[in-house]
This record gives structure tokens, C-alpha cells and sequence, in this order.
């Protein structure tokens, strides 16, 4: 997958309107986004190097934690980013990827693995006080 960022400058919103109507409308575009950027958000989305997709990911990390940069979503859900770093305890993915977050302006973190879909929760029983004489 390819990413592109286009800068439409001037004042002439119908125009862009109709150039983004148009872009939508073609039947190999996936996505549209539009945005107000500053200058660091153009180099977070001109910068593709590194990019895999979501389907990348969990095949080179399986059951993992991954850390991501320069994230592409649609919605709730994940397409693809950079990896900054994959672990596979989720308290050490945090420890060692807080420096990592602060160069980007735009990080995820997911599990790569099936959570499973009834877990087992142990109950403790509840022990009633009793009264202990002196």
C-alpha cells in the first residue's frame, strides 16, 4: 500500500470539495482522510518507510504486543503503521516504548494474538468475620 499526502492550498473550497468528490469516486482508492496539519503531522504521513499492514504485522509478530507509529486507521480499526517495538508482556511494551512515543506525533498499541473468548475467572469465596476474643 502506497500513502500520499496532498496539500491543497487557497481558499476555493468547492473546488477542493469536488477534486476530493472525484479522488473518492476512483475504485482503487481504499481511504480518504482529510485533516488540518501542522508542520510535524506532514512528516508522520509522508513517512512510509517501514510500513506494513495490519495483516504484516501479526504474521511477523504473532502473539505479541507491537508498538506503532504513524498509524493508518479506518474507524476502529487498524490498516497499518511502523513498528516501533513489539514485546510480549504487555507492562515491559510500556516501559520500553515510552521514549520511543515521544519523536511521533501518533502511536498505537495492539495485541497481535486471540484473546480467548469465555477466560476463566477464579472467585474467591467470601470469609465472614468472626469475632475473636481476648
Amino acid at each position: 500500500m502506497t500513502t500520499y499526502a496532498i496539500h491543497l492550498k487557497g481558499a476555493d473550497n468547492q473546488r477542493m470539495r469536488l477534486l476530493v468528490e472525484f479522488i473518492k469516486s476512483l475504485d482503487f482508492v481504499q481511504s480518504v482522510e482529510e485533516f488540518q496539519e501542522t508542520v510535524s503531522d506532514v512528516v508522520a504521513v509522508t513517512d512510509t518507510e517501514g510500513y506494513m499492514t495490519f495483516e504484516q504485522i501479526k504474521q511477523t509478530y504473532p502473539n505479541g504486543w507491537v508498538l506503532l507509529a504513524n498509524t493508518q486507521e479506518e474507524g476502529m480499526n487498524i490498516l497499518g503503521g511502523t513498528v516501533l517495538l513489539h514485546e510480549s508482556d504487555k507492562r515491559q511494551l510500556a516501559l520500553n516504548g515510552k521514549d520511543l512515543i515521544k519523536n511521533h506525533t501518533k502511536t498505537t498499541h495492539f495485541y497481535t494474538g486471540d484473546f480467548p473468548k469465555r477466560p476463566k475467572i477464579g472467585l474467591m469465596r467470601k470469609i465472614e468475620n468472626e469475632k475473636i476474643s481476648l
